[in-house]
């Protein structure tokens, strides 16, 4: 377009935009005319409020809400959902129809690649209108928002004490709101959501008797926090915030806690996917291509690549029969999504994980309520796997990678217990045998303990209560046994001969 002072036309013939008057007031408005000084500075003629304006200055013209762009520079949203906002809701009456929006229907929006969607917003950019939407609800003048007390020092206040408000709104809802309980909380820096959920049930019961009053008082508190229902709610809204995993919590939440009807298999998924590293947004990712389920991940999966294959993609389609160009376009899927590589590349190393240590076996059922980041990062570290990972031989490295979950473990200390009751193993050997394994035990529990608090899933009360068991078991052997019986000779343990 011609240079006006060196900057571009902005406006042409025809187009639609808003005239800002000397009341700083918006008026719709519509480019009539564009004419040159003798200078070559640009002005136009426009038609508002049913009349012409002349000489008007590009300054004073707007292609968006001057509302609508004040409040996109102050909210955190990146460039390009900016840039989109901009395009299709340049007007306040677009932009408050958008924020209207429940939240399920904005993460609903997608761009299309063939068959496959990926996310139009990001999950910084959803939270950013979870807030801005609680804003608006606030400052509601009239039935109108009330966008003139909105500035950034308003709105960064307004967000600095959302979490606070979103903790109060959770012990509310959960029946033990009362000044004690947001004074203890608030002396122990529980101050939001993800602080509260973080804390494992074994706190709540501490916290308790770790505050100093009267016995009356503690009584009182300990009938708040500890009663089997509040339990029950605690642990129940834990599961429910792990699973959608949100910052800022939309308005309908509650309705949401309320209905939660996830299936198992989806849980299970959730839990998988942020136990292997995938954030929210590649989480969200295949959710909305449907993919809810392990089986599901495992098969969408199967053919994606993520290193280099030159040439490689002819080679396949002689074997295989499928064309070079399918290939490469099935191996790509998760560009199409708008995975970014190091996720495509933890789902592969997972689908590998799993193939390796649970698929086809009969006896690991539930074996996501113990899946953890520590055995997982055991497996990369000890295999490093890539695209096209196989199997080593299992007769080589059975007894390193026999995986045992810990109700596993227990039934095979059972199997031990019966051994040495039927006279295949002695009680000696048993016993020296127990103490071997369960030392390593203990040291795997912590580890796996400490990464499901890590991962932020709380108590997990099957690795827990495996450990407390480990000690008690100990404390009564030793009881028992008060001389230790050394092992020598024909009697020693060989540990790569013993079967069971």
């Amino acid at each position: 377009g011609m240079l006006d002072g060196g900057h571009l036309n902005l406006f042409k013939v025809g187009q639609r935009v808003f005239y800002i008057d000397g009341e700083e007031k918006a008026h719709k408005a519509r480019i009539a005319k564009i004419d040159y000084d003798d200078q070559m500075h640009t002005y136009y003629t426009i038609e508002v409020n049913g009349t012409k304006k002349d000489d008007v200055h590009h300054v004073d013209l707007s292609l968006i809400h001057p509302t609508v762009d004040k409040v996109l520079g102050v909210i955190n949203l990146r460039d390009e959902t900016v840039n989109y906002l901009r395009e299709t809701c340049p007007t306040l009456k677009e932009f408050e129809k958008f924020l209207k929006l429940s939240f399920e229907a904005v993460k609903a929006f997608h761009k299309t690649n063939g068959e496959l969607k990926e996310p139009r917003f990001k999950r910084s950019d959803r939270e950013a209108f979870i807030i801005l939407c609680r804003w608006t609800e606030k400052y509601q003048v009239e039935g109108r928002i009330g966008w003139g007390y909105f500035n950034e020092e308003n709105f960064n206040d307004f967000c600095e004490q959302a979490p606070k408000e979103d903790l109060f709104e959770i012990l509310k809802e959960l029946g033990i709101y009362n000044q004690k309980v947001v004074n203890t909380l608030d002396a122990k820096s529980i101050q939001s959501p993800a602080h509260f959920i973080q804390k494992p049930m074994s706190w709540y019961a501490k916290l308790c008797e770790e505050e100093q009053g009267t016995e009356e008082n503690i009584h009182q508190s300990k009938n708040l926090l500890l009663s089997g229902i509040d339990k029950t709610a605690i642990q129940k809204f834990k599961e429910w915030y792990i699973f959608h995993f949100i910052g800022y919590f939309p308005s309908d939440w509650i309705v949401s806690f309320r209905n939660d009807d996830v299936h198992p298999k989806e849980r299970d998924l959730r839990k998988v996917l942020r136990v292997i590293g995938l954030n929210a947004d590649a989480i969200e990712v295949l959710r909305m291509n449907d993919i809810k389920d392990i089986a599901t991940l495992n098969r969408m999966s199967k053919n994606w690549r993520t290193e280099s294959r030159i040439g490689l993609y002819s080679m396949a389609a002689n074997f295989s029969g499928m064309g070079g160009g399918e290939q490469e376009s099935r191996s790509n899927e998760w560009k199409d999504m708008g995975l970014s590589r190091n996720d495509a590349s933890d789902i592969i190393s997972f689908r590998h994980w799993h193939k390796f240590y649970v698929a086809g076996k009969s006896n690991m059922k539930g074996w996501t309520k113990e899946f953890n980041s520590a055995q997982y990062n055991n497996f990369l570290q000890r295999y490093e796997p890539g695209d096209d990972f196989s199997n080593p031989s299992r007769l080589k490295f059975w007894m390193q990678d026999s995986l045992k979950f810990s109700q596993e473990r227990h039934d095979y200390f059972d199997m031990l217990q019966k051994a040495a009751e039927s006279g295949d193993v002695t009680d000696e050997q048993r016993y020296h045998y127990l103490k071997y394994v369960e030392k390593r035990e203990k040291m795997s529990l912590i580890d796996e303990i400490t990464s499901n608090h890590y991962e932020g899933q709380g108590d997990s009360t099957v690795e827990e209560d495996r450990h407390v068991n480990c000690f008690i078991k100990t404390r009564k052997r030793l009881t028992k046994r008060r001389k230790v019986i050394y092992c020598s000779g024909s009697n020693s343990i060989n540990f790569s001969s013993l079967h069971l």
